[in-house]
């Protein structure tokens, strides 16, 4: 070949795999949706104004305030639609992905063994639910594109030792850190990359030569890190730290390093479970997979260690990361949901990147650096075989794409969001006239309990799309609805924990002729949040005032026979009381039952109700 044509052809192969990503990922997102903590964001960016507290109040622990800022736009400018969303996800895995290659071309040159690592992070599972998800991708993608960019210009300022590089690799970090406080893991690369590789001799005279070598990006770098963690601290941080070295990891770790992690560096997992309310779904691969994706790791570290050396400290980048996602998820989640939570690549996407990076280290020379990975006369199964190292690196980006399309069809749930806004959709500009909604929160199906703060998944925040089209009220004449499983508005059926007793009038249960009647419940209620039903027979019109506890209402009767709907709560009422304006109406108390307010037709209702 010509001088520069084998360089070139690298860098189009490595383009043309790039776009392959790019594709494939698109037909995945191509029967996505908006899901579960999508939501929530859509919620706090619709009821709140854009301003501090939208963008940089932290939620579930992070910080992310360009995500909220893109999902404020997306939310104004085009609500409900995924294409903006799935665009945008798209745009930040390109921009990951070239990244990549600009980091693996500088690091170990345009050669042909940059294409495996390349393949690797590609082609495999790590990134895909962070791909395929507006609230993770949003928050995961920027970072992993900061990682490989940062990773360049890092790079460029080790071997230059010009501050600007430094300073650009802080502005790189930043623009990640604004999408999520976990792009700090790039940290990690920078000091492994400086200490492993542009240091020599021990420890701590490595960590000595580089304070002094670099001083000023040690202390820029320092700096930056240091102001980021405090400021996280203050807005976001909602987890106990230290709860992390107080829960058992060891069968965490198992999980994500067997079932997830070793699986899918080998192209895996193959077969996927959904857990309860599908809002995770796991890596599911079997015991036998997971061992045989255990062996084959330790046999290639074992190989790669005697063909090249210095290869072993490579793993380090991969270990110490793994190890700081399992301090993470102990800390903030593995009490609320187990272990299994270990085998969610959501928690692991950035492993892809580092493990990319570790097997370039492993077995290519670090441009630049004093400290090489020399090939020694071992040659093994794989190592100074090109022709088997392409064909496991396509067979593994074979096996990554099939347990890829394995996902896309096993996340079957994404259908329902879809449908439930569509129903309320229709029901809502179907209707002539605004409709009267129960304020209480929407189906746990659509907004799992444990992710969520009040009141942003309640009713009248879902549908702040429809502003016009519903109200809110907490009295209502007649008509009262809710919604239900499946996104429709449909009346409301009480389920009773109380309800008035019995009356011994023979005409009027309880007679409001002398302009007040109270009306004794058969027991206490406690707590708030009870929705009560009265019927009522009024022979005009007036104004009538409802005290329910420590909740007092007014409303105008209609004339003849009605349902009145309204909120109660108290600390153990025992009566609810009517008083009129007009002893002429004559209003007429029916009974009244106290207890939830429930979608007609759902299985929370009674017999009596149905």
């Amino acid at each position: 070949m010509k001088p520069g044509t084998r360089e070139r052809l690298v860098v189009g192969v490595a383009l043309a795999m790039c776009v392959a990503q790019l594709g494939f990922r698109a037909w995945a997102l191509s029967g996505a949706w908006f899901q579960y903590d999508d939501f929530e964001f859509m919620s706090r960016v619709l009821n709140e104004p854009l301003g501090w507290s939208v963008l940089f109040d932290g939620y579930n622990s992070h910080l992310m305030p360009a995500g909220f800022l893109l999902t404020w736009a997306n939310t104004h400018f085009a609500p409900l639609d995924f294409t903006p969303a799935a665009v945008e996800m798209l745009g930040m895995l390109a921009l990951g992905s070239i990244g990549a290659v600009v980091f693996l071309c500088s690091a170990f040159g345009r050669r042909p063994g940059i294409l495996v690592p390349l393949g690797l992070y590609l082609a495999t599972v790590f990134t895909l639910p962070a791909n395929t998800w507006w609230a993770a991708g949003v928050n995961q993608l920027p970072g992993l594109a900061a990682l490989f960019w940062g990773g360049w210009t890092h790079l460029t300022y080790l071997r230059t030792r010009r501050f600007g590089w430094a300073v650009a690799t802080m502005l790189i970090t930043l623009a990640g850190l604004a999408f999520q406080e976990k792009t700090l893991l790039v940290y990690w690369l920078y000091l492994f990359l400086a200490v492993a590789y542009f240091a020599e001799g021990k420890l701590v005279r490595r960590l000595f030569s580089l304070a002094r070598t670099y001083r000023n990006g040690v202390l820029l770098y320092g700096a930056v890190g240091t102001a980021y963690c405090a400021f996280y601290v203050s807005q976001a941080l909602s987890f106990d730290p230290a709860q992390g070295n107080r829960q058992p990891v060891g069968p965490l770790l198992a999980e994500m390093i067997g079932d997830a992690y070793s699986t899918g560096v080998f192209g895996g997992p193959f077969r996927w479970a959904t857990a309860t309310k599908g809002v995770f779904t796991f890596a599911d691969p079997g015991q036998i997979v997971t061992g045989l994706a255990v062996l084959a790791l330790v046999l290639l570290g074992t190989e790669l260690a005697a063909a090249r050396t210095r290869s072993r400290r490579a793993w380090l980048l991969v270990g110490v990361a793994l190890l700081m996602d399992a301090f993470l998820l102990a800390a903030s989640r593995l009490a609320n949901f187990g272990t299994d939570i270990g085998r969610e690549y959501r928690f692991i996407t950035e492993l892809s990147a580092f493990t990319a990076v570790a097997l370039g280290l492993a077995t290519m020379r670090l441009r630049g650096a004093p400290e090489l990975v020399v090939p020694t006369e071992h040659r093994g199964v794989l190592v100074g075989r090109p022709w088997r190292v392409a064909v496991v690196a396509v067979a593994v980006c074979a096996l990554g794409t099939y347990s890829s399309v394995r996902f896309v069809q096993h996340w079957d749930d994404q259908t329902y969001s879809k449908t439930f806004f569509a129903h309320l959709q229709h029901d809502l500009t179907t209707s002539e006239q605004a409709v009267p909604v129960v304020d209480a929160p929407v189906p746990d199906r659509l907004f799992p309990g444990w992710a969520l703060l009040y009141p942003d998944d309640s009713a009248s925040h879902v549908l702040a799309f429809w502003r016009e089209r519903a109200y809110f009220p907490d009295i209502a004449n007649d008509r009262l609805l809710t919604i239900d499983d499946d996104g429709h508005l449909v009346p409301v059926v009480m389920d009773p924990v109380r309800e008035s007793k019995p009356s011994t009038a023979s005409d009027c249960p309880y007679d409001a002729t002398d302009r007040t009647v109270t009306v004794p419940l058969d027991g206490p209620v406690l707590g708030a949040g009870w929705w009560a039903r009265a019927t009522y027979v009024s022979t005009g019109i007036t104004t009538l005032h409802v005290k329910a506890g420590d909740l007092e209402h007014t409303i105008t009767t209609k004339s003849g026979l009605h349902s009145l709907f309204f909120t109660a709560e108290g600390d153990g009422f025992d009566n609810v009381t009517f008083r009129t304006d007009d002893a002429a109406a004559n209003v007429c108390i029916g009974d009244v039952v106290i207890g939830g307010a429930v979608a007609a037709g759902s299985d929370e209702t009674n017999d009596e109700d149905d």
